[in-house]
């Protein structure tokens, strides 16, 4: 099971927060063989992405044509997300191709 977020609805405050907040040139990280990047999230409240950073399971985010891999409390990035204060996450983008992968295994 795997969850993908549309964080394009431009509706909501949220997709103005996740696309101010993403930042893949500060603190770049590898977990094994994946690069994320942490970054902080911008925004009237870290309760959404603070709920999706605890998730047991993989978690993707869609913005603008691209999507990212979020590191949750999942085995593959327990440690890294764990590590994170209040209000930080750390995404990595996928190709088209890396995705599907991903969610095929």
């Amino acid at each position: 099971m795997f969850w993908l977020l549309d964080m394009h609805d431009e509706k909501t405050f949220r997709a103005y927060s996740f696309g101010f907040s993403l930042d893949f040139e500060k603190r770049p990280i590898m977990v094994g063989s994946t690069q994320f990047h942490i970054m902080r999230w911008s925004g009237r409240g870290s309760q959404f992405i603070e709920k999706w950073k605890r998730s047991k399971v993989h978690v993707f985010l869609h913005f603008q044509r691209s999507i990212y891999y979020l590191a949750t409390a999942t085995a593959a990035c327990g440690e890294l997300a764990g590590s994170l204060k209040k209000g930080e996450f750390a995404l990595s983008p996928l190709s088209e191709v890396d995705f599907v992968k991903a969610v095929k295994s």
